[in-house]
This record gives structure tokens, sequence and C-alpha cells, in this order.
């Protein structure tokens, strides 16, 4: 019996760029196969009660961009803290992330979750620009 974990992500986070390749790796270790969820943080904050980013208390703000530089040093990964498109869409690159999954299949899929959270959050792209995608 095969396991299956369903992997709900929004590709202009910063904590997918930063767990991505870990989460991607220790599911190939243990042979699970992954679901991918593209969803829209936006909603989810309005359906939970929670506030986006720019609504947020400056404190939280600020110990925000705390604990991203902590785990960036932690798991040895760069990580621009406040990237120059920022924040920005993520549907775009959400649905060109489903659409290479049905067309190339999972693992091309995940490939692309990783590359586009690089290119947000170390080489500062903009994803939601067709272009750039």
């Amino acid at each position: 019996m095969s396991l299956t974990c369903e992997y709900f992500l929004a590709t202009q986070s910063p904590y997918v760029y930063l767990g991505h390749a870990r989460f991607v790796e220790l599911a190939r270790r243990y042979g699970v196969q992954i679901q991918l969820k593209p969803m829209d943080l936006g909603r989810v904050f309005s359906g939970s009660g929670g506030l986006p980013l720019a609504k947020r208390a400056p404190q939280r703000q600020a110990y925000r961009l705390v604990e991203l530089a902590r785990w960036s040093k932690y798991l040895g990964l760069p990580l621009n803290l406040e990237p120059k498109f920022f924040p920005v869409s993520g549907d775009p690159a959400a649905k060109l992330v489903i659409a290479t999954q049905l067309a190339h299949g999972t693992d091309k899929a995940l490939e692309l979750v990783g590359t586009v959270s690089n290119a947000l959050w170390v080489e500062e792209r903009n994803i939601a620009d067709d272009a750039t995608l």
C-alpha cells in the first residue's frame, strides 16, 4: 500500500521556499506520493480570521523577518527577506504548477515549485509575470 500526502502550498510563501526541498526529499525517501494542492492564502486568511502581512501589527511584521532570518540561517539557505516583488500574486505560478503536473507529472511540477520559490526569494524575480514564468 502506498502512502499519499496532500501538499497544500502557496507558491509565493517564504515557508514553501524554506521547506520544499526537505519535504520532497523526505517523501521520496519514504516512498510517499505527493498530491500538489496549490492554494490562495488570501482566501485562507479571510476565512480563518488571519490577516495578510500588510495588515498585521508592525511588531508582528518585524518579528516575521527575524523568524525568516533564523530559519534561513538554520537551514543554510539564502533568503532575501524583503524581495523586490513581494507581496506578489501566486495565482499565475500556481496555475503553471497545476498545468505542469497535468502535462508532465508530479516530479516536474515539484521541480517547478522549487524553481519558482527560488526565483522569488533568492533571485528577486516577479513570479506573477508571464515572461518570468
